[in-house]
This record gives structure tokens, C-alpha cells and sequence, in this order.
């Protein structure tokens, strides 16, 4: 909760045990008799956004005389520049001090995430916010909040598709790992949108489904394994009921080419045998020629050689060469 910790200013604290309401009176009534405590305490470094969004009709009514630090002048333009949908004027923002817009959108969500949900603008900033901070500045620093802000919003059936297509823009399998912690969670609506987010993850025995129960350890050993093939699909709510965001490249993986790595450069015969095979039978070819791969690269040079059906007798088997 907003204003708990030990660090929390003096108005985060009388907003806590106060309400918004008392917190906009005594305000008022600072900045009408005592101007200098009234910007001592908004520039505090401790105040969290919540804080100040709930203060901003007084903040933009008494600014020229509050002397607001660089932070809560910076949160406001972009306040104004995220509500009023005028995002190409971000641009300008960041000609003044780009990496003070960035310090201060990391302190937006970083401090105002406790308070979402205060009113369909706050989560609108918030949202703006997390998607500037993943697309604009490459910030992955907050994603675990961000996933918890999901989560959160999801118990109380508020809007999330925005917010979840900002955390997988990031392309990082690292995201499924992190969402997988909700998948054992006593609260059942957390554990419902963790099986449908993982829903492409297979289960022990290899199956896909929402349905399916699968543990953080299953998704952890998933991610691990295909860390090296996965690739970004940019699938999302706001094109399918069922996204699929990452995909492991079966043709990466049977021939041990990272999927961050160069193409492969022209066919082979190998990767034309191989794409004339079912999906299943190329599942298990490229799951077996990964774990040959790290086990013995000699013993797997010498099974890529071989024609692509000995590899499939080979893999099946289970066995070495």
C-alpha cells in the first residue's frame, strides 16, 4: 500500500490515514498559508505519484508558485502529453533531458502501481507508462511489477490487454517465468489467467491446453530448454482469444542455431527432409538433436549426417548411435 514503508513522506502518510479528500483540503490550506512547506513536502524525494496525481488540479492551479523539482514538473508534462494522447510529443520531452524522463517514468510506475485502479485515467497513465518505459526506452527493470499490476487488475476484472501486450513486446521468454509464479497461487483467478497466458507451454506429458495444470518448475524447465530457439510471435488479445506469443523453431533447434543467431544461409537437404516431416515426428527430431548436441557433439555430427529417416528410427529409440 501506498505510504507504508519506511521512506514514505509526510503527505503520502496523511493521504494513508486521511483519505484523498482531507489530503486536498489541508493541502489547499498549505499552499495558501505556508507555500514553502507546501513545496518542501510535494518535492519530497520520498512521494510516491499516487500522491501527486490526486493533487494535480491544485498542483496545476498553484504551480507558478510551488517551485516544483525537476520530477514533478517532468510527470506532469508527461502526464498532460499520455492523457492527452499527444504522443509524438514525447519527442520534445526527451530533448530537454531524456534521461530525466526516464528516471521519472520509472518512478511513475515504480511508486504509482500501488494505486491503480484509482480512476480509469490513473490506469491509463499507468499503462502509457509501462509501454514508454518497454518500447521506447528497452526498460525491463519493472516487468515483475508490471506482471503484478496484470494480475492484480485481472481480480477485480479491469482491463489488461494493453498492459500485457507492453510485457511481451519485450521478447523475452524471461516474461513466461515470471508469470508461471501465479500458476500455484491459492487465488483462483490468478491461477486461471496464468494457465491461459502459458496455455502453449506443454504439460509433463507434452500436451497444450489452458486446461491442463502445469507448475512453475514445468514452465521454468520449458523456458530453459528452448531458451536458445524461441522466437517472438507478436500474437496478442487484440488479435486472438488464445495468443501464443513465443514459438520454439523446430528447424533452429534439430539443427542447434539460435534463433538470435544469423539465418541459415541457403537449404540443405537436412532442413528439406526435415520440413517434409509431420509436426510431431519434427518435435521429437529437433528435441533429441538438442540434447545430442550437448551431450556429445561428435556423436551428433555424426547423426546429422546420416539420412533423416535413420534420425527418426535414432530419436525414437531414444538411445546413442
Amino acid at each position: 500500500m501506498f505510504g507504508s514503508g519506511l521512506n514514505a513522506s509526510s503527505l503520502d502518510i496523511f493521504r494513508k490515514n486521511k483519505g484523498n479528500d482531507k489530503l486536498k483540503r489541508y493541502f489547499l490550506r498549505l499552499v495558501i498559508n505556508d507555500r514553502n512547506k507546501a513545496t518542501r513536502l510535494i518535492n519530497d524525494e520520498n512521494l510516491q505519484f499516487g500522491t501527486l496525481y490526486v493533487l494535480l488540479p491544485l498542483i496545476k492551479k498553484y504551480g507558478s508558485i510551488l517551485k516544483l523539482n525537476e520530477r514533478n514538473a517532468c510527470a506532469l508534462e508527461a502526464v498532460d502529453i499520455i492523457t492527452g494522447r499527444k504522443s509524438s510529443k514525447i519527442s520534445l520531452l526527451e530533448k530537454n533531458n531524456k534521461q530525466l524522463l526516464h528516471k521519472t517514468l520509472v518512478w511513475i510506475l515504480g511508486t504509482g502501481y500501488a494505486d491503480d485502479g484509482l480512476n480509469d485515467r490513473y490506469d491509463e497513465i499507468i499503462d502509457s507508462t509501462g509501454i514508454l518505459l518497454v518500447k521506447r526506452y528497452k526498460d525491463k527493470s519493472l516487468l515483475n511489477l508490471m506482471i503484478d499490476i496484470v494480475f492484480n487488475r485481472n481480480r477485480r476484472d479491469a482491463y489488461i490487454h494493453d498492459l500485457l501486450w507492453s510485457i511481451f513486446e519485450t521478447r523475452d521468454p524471461q516474461v513466461l517465468v515470471m508469470i508461471s509464479r501465479y500458476l500455484d497461487s491459492g487465488n483462483t483467478k490468478d491461477s486461471e489467467l496464468a494457465h491461459k497466458l502459458l496455455w502453449f507451454v506443454p504439460s509433463k506429458d507434452g500436451k497444450r491446453s489452458a486446461a491442463i495444470p502445469k507448475s512453475h518448475g514445468t514452465v521454468t524447465g520449458w523456458v530453459q530448454d528452448n531458451m536458445p530457439f524461441l522466437e517472438y510471435t507478436g500474437e496478442s488479445f487484440q488479435q486472438t482469444p488464445n495468443p501464443a506469443p513465443f514459438t520454439v523453431s523446430l528447424i533452429r533447434k534439430y539443427l542447434c542455431k539460435p534463433a538470435q543467431g544469423p539465418d541459415y544461409e541457403g537449404k540443405t537437404r537436412a532442413q528439406d527432409d526435415f520440413n517434409r516431416l509431420d509436426p510431431i515426428t519434427q518435435e521429437q527430431l529437433a528435441n533429441y538433436s538438442y540434447w545430442l548436441y550437448r551431450k556429445n557433439w561428435n556423436l551428433w555430427d555424426r547423426w546429422m549426417h546420416l539420412p533423416v529417416g535413420d534420425q527418426v528410427r535414432i530419436a525414437k529409440s531414444g538411445g546413442l548411435l
